[in-house]
């Protein structure tokens, strides 16, 4: 009976440490860098290029519900959306938020930062312009990551993506003027 224990137990954890928490919903692609989007669309490049939360992901949606991809380290994908403005928001521990307005033919840049949180890894969403230090880093991250794609829905129900939403909006509605100018991007910000 105790060897049946221990050998269960045992089994569990290899099965614990050699699956991984990665996301099913994405697949890698061979694509040095974003592509253009097409004539009258905005682009937007979702980039986490820290390695630190290395089995987590972060499902990130627009205002609307709609699933954009899950962002992993270590790697970046683009999103073509109707100019306009939007509300992204990331799911961790936190309800990660920020604000962006797209215009027509450009293509702009979102860190998706990880923070230690409890338990569970935190995160942010940080626009990546010309008007932050991160600008500079931009094309370093997008070389030194991995290309993806959403490759299938979010496994998420849709009450899960609604409290995703409430969360972001009212976080969105907490920060200082200061933290939601630091998250958002405006039209003037893509290239």
């Amino acid at each position: 009976m105790r060897s049946a224990i221990f050998s269960c137990a045992r089994t569990l954890l290899l099965l614990a440490v050699t699956v991984g928490c990665g996301s099913q919903s994405m697949i890698e692609v061979a694509a040095p860098l974003p592509a253009l989007p097409r004539s009258g669309a905005a682009m937007v490049v979702f980039i986490q290029p820290s390695s630190y939360a290395e089995d987590e992901y972060f499902p990130i949606f627009d205002h609307r519900g709609r699933f954009l991809g899950d962002s992993e380290p270590v790697t970046w994908f683009a999103v073509e959306l109707p100019p306009g403005a939007y509300e992204f928001y990331a799911a961790a521990q936190n309800t990660a938020a920020m604000q962006a307005t797209l215009a027509a033919d450009r293509t702009y840049f979102v860190e998706v930062a990880s923070r230690p949180g409890f338990f569970k890894m935190r995160a942010q969403l940080l626009p990546i312009a010309a008007r932050f230090s991160s600008w500079d880093e931009r094309e370093t991250w997008l070389a030194e990551t991995r290309a993806q794609r959403a490759a299938y829905a979010s496994p998420l129900d849709a009450d899960d993506v609604a409290d995703i939403i409430a969360a972001g909006h009212e976080n969105l509605a907490d920060y200082t003027a200061e933290e939601l100018a630091r998250r958002t991007l405006l039209a003037s910000d893509g290239i």
